[in-house]
């Protein structure tokens, strides 16, 4: 959760997701239902452009997270990858 520093409220983790089938499970909704601090949101149908924006959001958190040192073994990926 993200605490709003100007008023003290907790704001939900917002998650936006194409409307792939995974996004749309039943799995996928008990876990949001299950987790309070996360909001879901998926992007309208045919809309590229929009899921572009979302893909080269995630690109540049990866270029920025991962790909600007050497990583040498898996355990240190793992580590990495958990932000």
């Amino acid at each position: 959760m993200v605490t709003d520093p100007a008023t003290g409220q907790i704001q939900p983790v917002v998650l936006v997701t194409d409307n792939g089938p995974a996004f749309k499970s039943i799995a996928f909704a008990r876990f949001f239902a299950a987790h309070p601090e996360l909001k879901h949101v998926r992007t309208r149908k045919k809309s590229p452009h929009t899921n572009g924006v979302r893909e080269r959001a995630f690109g540049s958190l990866k270029y920025e997270r991962l790909y600007r040192e050497e990583i040498p073994d898996g355990s240190t990926l793992a580590l990495e990858g958990r932000w």
